[in-house]
């Protein structure tokens, strides 16, 4: 049960950025993550409302402080896609994403079995190959547009690293603190962490000044993208609560194979050998952490 937490949180994540992905070709990514977020707390927290008994202090604070670092993640990874190389930023923030929650549980004390570990060694080099083997975006003239936006800018890197890094490691400790959440029922904890998220995002509008208008074609896919990364959420929730931080949060950071799935399957994109083989590594992985 805890590895399935752990990959339907991967599916969920995942499938909201294919969806997020599509409809931020036409509004901007931005602007997909200020209203996605907002759906997201709007449905968390009706359901909390509805489902959930009373909040706890602790619970909001330890969700705010995920939401936060969730709202902080997604705008340095969208500048990060906009600094670098799309194929490098994703891949250096899924690492991070796998990394920075597997140290803090083995530093807490957690002992995954030697089979669990060699299963998360090898997602966690499945997730590199997947999140890398796409190179579609990495076209000369979109490099030399990703260098002109951000020259001197604050943090950049060459191919954006920096940026990568830090938004991995936000989505990380948004893994942590959502796991020091111990509410009987999660429906708080994710609100909470949906609603500091919509106030981190909105926060820095006046800084960013995305465009907030947005076809009404396009708000039906945008709900979907916020009610994808609600349910994800709460599955990391129910999943940190049954079992290991470290195997779930590996299992999670599986989120771009449902991505390159969805790819594959309505869009038409190839897969390259370098993805097939991470796919491959990526089941042999999940086989090894369920066995251990």
């Amino acid at each position: 049960m805890v590895v399935l937490f752990g990959l339907l949180t991967a599916a969920s994540f995942g499938i909201g950025d294919f969806l997020a992905g599509l409809v931020a070709r036409r509004t901007g990514a931005l602007t997909v993550v200020i209203h996605s977020q907002i759906v997201g707390a709007v449905g968390t927290t009706g359901a909390a409302l509805l489902l959930a008994g009373a909040p706890v202090l602790a619970d909001a604070l330890w969700g705010a402080a995920a939401g936060v670092m969730l709202g902080l993640g997604f705008i340095i990874y969208y500048r990060a896609l906009v600094a670098g190389r799309m194929g490098i930023v994703a891949t250096i923030t899924a690492v991070w994403t796998a990394i920075v929650p597997l140290a803090v549980g083995l530093a807490m004390g957690e002992r995954p079995s030697v089979v669990a570990i060699a299963g998360i060694a090898l997602v966690i080099v499945a997730i590199a190959l997947v999140a890398h083997g796409g190179g579609k975006s990495d076209s000369p003239d979109s490099g030399r547009q990703r260098r002109s936006l951000f020259q001197g800018g604050f943090l950049t890197l060459r191919h954006g690293v920096a940026e990568a890094t830090l938004a991995g490691v936000g989505f990380g400790l948004f893994i942590v603190f959502l796991d020091r959440a111990e509410a009987d029922n999660p429906l708080w904890p994710a609100a909470w962490a949906m609603i500091a998220s919509v106030v981190v995002v909105i926060g820095l509008v006046p800084v960013l000044r995305p465009v907030l208008r947005v076809p009404w074609r396009a708000m039906g896919i945008i709900a979907l993208v916020g009610l994808a990364q609600a349910l994800g959420t709460l599955t990391l929730l129910l999943g940190v609560r049954e079992g290991l931080l470290s195997i779930v949060a590996v299992a999670a950071a599986l989120s771009p194979v449902p991505t390159a799935c969805c790819a594959l399957l309505f869009l038409g994109e190839r897969l390259s050998r370098q993805q097939l083989v991470g796919f491959c590594m990526a089941l042999t992985g999940v086989v090894l952490m369920i066995s251990g």
